[in-house]
């Protein structure tokens, strides 16, 4: 990429930055109000992956092998929820 090509892909873009600007805040504010539903909702995927290590652990299973399992069974799921995308 030339000098010439960069200046003109700012300029271009420099006629954006108004743009930018107003809807930034909009973003950032969203994404502050999401953060307590991101929040809650890692929270559910750590209990479940702690309650499914456990469930493996009571079944006999050392604590090695109910990791692995609980990751394998994580790693189906999102091989199989990505091949229904196609």
């Amino acid at each position: 990429m030339t000098t010439d090509e960069i200046i003109a892909i700012v300029a271009e873009l420099s006629e954006y930055i108004p743009i930018i600007e107003q809807t930034v805040p909009t973003i950032l504010e969203a994404g502050s109000k999401l953060q307590p539903i991101v929040t809650a909702l890692n929270n559910a995927i750590v209990d479940n992956t702690m309650a499914a290590i456990k469930r493996y652990e009571v079944g006999g299973f050392s604590r090695e092998e109910a990791i692995l399992l609980t990751i394998n069974t994580k790693a189906g799921l999102v091989k199989a929820m990505n091949n229904t995308k196609k």
